[in-house]
Order: structure tokens, then sequence, then C-alpha cells
């Protein structure tokens, strides 16, 4: 019984080892989607990177 008690115990310990990274992962998706916005607006803005028509 000793090592189901202890299969049990990883597999929770697992489960939110996973949670984190996906918690991790989210907010640095979010994080990186707001700063290319960020800089797609500041582009729009520099008269350098402006087409020429």
């Amino acid at each position: 019984m000793t090592g189901l008690g202890a299969f049990s115990h990883l597999e929770k310990e697992s489960y939110k080892l996973f949670e984190s990274l996906v918690k991790i992962g989210e907010t640095l998706e979010s994080t990186t989607h707001h700063k290319i916005d960020e800089e797609e607006k500041a582009s729009r803005n520099r008269p350098e990177l402006k087409e020429k028509g």
C-alpha cells in the first residue's frame, strides 16, 4: 500500500506542476501579445518606417 500512496502523491504533485506551467505559459503569451501590439502601434508612428507612396 505504501507504493500506491507514494504514486498517488506523485500524481497530485505532477498535476500541480503542470497547472503551474500552464499558468506561466498563459502569462507569457499574454505579455508577448501585449508587447507586440505596443511595438506595432509605435512603428506606425515612426516616419522612417512608413511606406513611401
